[in-house]
């Protein structure tokens, strides 16, 4: 708790800080900081390949606390009347689940995939695995 994460794909890809490249402005950049607009979701526009950029924009930084279902299982035990009548000594089904859902301040970003403190596209997602059981004791 208590750590930042900086946004590396969303950095990249949006490129709508005013650097001046072969791409046109973004919607999001209606909404931006101006006189008028103290409001606004995005920094001010600021035209120029100079020193100030994306790069050194706090804009791309979250809060990297987190909440993560990580695993789960459900066991039944089958009742002890109708596992003796199978002579047999238990019988447990179960299901479990690991990954299940991650809850961040980014969407979707898991920071255990990470150790670098960035969302970075190269990297992949942490794998939902699921598996169904039986037990049988004799």
């Amino acid at each position: 708790m208590g750590h930042k994460v900086i946004d590396y794909t969303g950095r990249t890809a949006t490129k709508n800080d005013g650097y001046r490249d072969y791409r046109g402005i973004e919607r999001s950049q209606l909404d931006r900081w101006t006189p008028d607009n103290k409001s606004g979701k995005n920094p001010i526009r600021v035209n120029s390949s100079g020193t100030w950029n994306r790069y050194r924009s706090s804009r791309y930084l979250y809060k990297g606390d987190y909440l993560k279902l990580k695993n789960i299982k459900l066991q039944y035990s089958v009742p002890k009347s109708l596992v003796e009548k199978l002579k047999l000594s238990s019988i447990n089904v179960f299901a479990q689940a690991e990954n299940l859902w991650v809850a961040t301040e980014l969407d979707g970003f898991d920071p255990e995939i990470s150790l670098s403190g960035f969302r970075d596209p190269d990297q992949y997602p942490t794998a939902t695995t699921y598996t169904v059981g039986l037990k049988v004791n004799f």
